[in-house]
């Protein structure tokens, strides 16, 4: 029994494959010796190629290795494990339903139409390597939304870059980390559009509240969003509670 929202977005399928394939290892009679590597790739094998679906890995590695986790799928698969100093995050359950599979769907296969419309003009362009100030050469190909969400992701590569840098430090920026959720939180809402009214509202009442950053969780569309408030959290609960 717990009192993890389901299907809102905080990996509770992902945690829960986990730990039972943790559980069969560890009772089974041949006893394997299974990595938290190991254990991820089976539960993300389980969960996600087994059916065929559009998710990620990350949900099985964070869950499985713990902490703060830096991941690369591609081209080999990167794991790297962080120990920031990090104060108290708040939970927010919007308590609207969300369709995880079609808004990844959605957004995953429309950034690999756009990267296949690229590469037929400039079969040079990554999404490693491109740099973000040359994606301006792309939008005469591209649609208006399709143009947003090719910058979204690319706002989000730079996002994720600088603060694997910041979390890396031996002291952590708290302010600086806050930014960096408030402006991934501006990508997911506006490039990406997987945000809601009510979420909306969630994320600017914590941040009126004091938290320093706040965002969706998971794949938005409904479920939660989280606020990292390392001072006065219970007011950042209050306020989110009256939304």
């Amino acid at each position: 029994h717990g009192n993890i929202p389901i299907n809102s977005g905080t990996s509770s399928s992902s945690a829960l494959i986990a730990s039972w394939i943790g559980f069969l290892a560890h009772f089974s009679e041949q006893r394997p010796n299974w990595s938290s590597k190991k254990i991820a790739e089976l539960a993300h094998k389980a969960e996600i190629e087994e059916f065929g679906e559009p998710g990620g890995m990350m949900d099985h590695y964070s869950t499985v290795i713990g902490d703060v986790i830096y991941l690369e799928s591609e081209p080999n698969i990167y794991v790297e494990k962080l120990s920031p100093t990090l104060g108290t995050f708040v939970l927010g359950d919007s308590l609207e339903p969300k369709d995880t599979i079609q808004i990844l769907a959605r957004v995953k296969y429309g950034m690999l139409a756009i990267i296949d419309k690229i590469k037929q003009v400039d079969n040079t362009f990554s999404l490693h390597n491109t740099s973000t100030a040359t994606i301006q050469d792309y939008r005469s190909i591209l649609t208006s939304d399709e143009f947003l969400l090719l910058e979204g992701n690319f706002s989000d590569r730079d996002i994720l870059r600088e603060a694997k840098t910041l979390l890396s430090n031996s002291t952590t920026d708290h302010q600086q980390f806050g930014n960096l959720l408030n402006a991934h939180f501006e990508n997911l809402r506006d490039a990406k559009q997987i945000s809601t009214p009510k979420l909306n509202r969630m994320v600017d009442a914590s941040l009126a509240a004091g938290a320093l950053g706040a965002k969706t969780n998971g794949s938005g569309g409904g479920g939660c969003m989280f606020a990292y408030a390392p001072e006065q959290p219970e007011k950042v609960v209050e306020a989110i509670e009256k939304v």
